[in-house]
């Protein structure tokens, strides 16, 4: 069983792979969460600014930008999403993106994750953020 320990909390994934997107967007709504998903950098961006989710869980590799574009992004927005996002990949992060996200301080999760590591790394987030 899933605790809710994202009761009523706006999430953002975005994935341009549909099954690890669902994955995701499962996961989170049966930890409470109310999920917006996309499967691009414009709609992602398009979402932050119509939208403003509470927290933003993306991959790195998408059309169009890509993951580090959506978080620059937020961050232009507003700053306090740097302690609100998860970049998320499949291959080891480049030198230069995970010292980015490092001095920004945003999560990283490696794909394949287990669930509880991407619950726990939200519920991080929540406790950082205080929402």
């Amino acid at each position: 069983m899933i605790p809710q320990c994202l009761k009523g909390v706006g999430v953002l994934v975005v994935d341009d792979d549909p099954h690890v997107r669902e994955m995701v967007k499962e996961t989170v709504t049966s930890a409470g969460a109310v999920v917006v998903t996309s499967e691009d950098t414009i709609g992602a961006l398009r979402t932050i600014i119509h939208e403003r989710p509470d927290l933003i869980i993306c991959d790195l590799n998408l059309p169009g930008a890509g993951g580090v574009a959506i978080i620059d992004g937020a961050c232009a927005a507003d700053p306090n999403y740097a302690h609100r996002c998860i970049l998320m990949s499949g291959d080891e992060l480049p030198r230069e993106v995970k010292s980015h996200m490092d001095q920004l301080g945003v999560a990283t999760l490696e794909k394949p994750f287990r669930i509880m590591a991407l619950l726990e790394t939200l519920s991080g987030l929540l406790v950082r953020t205080s929402l």
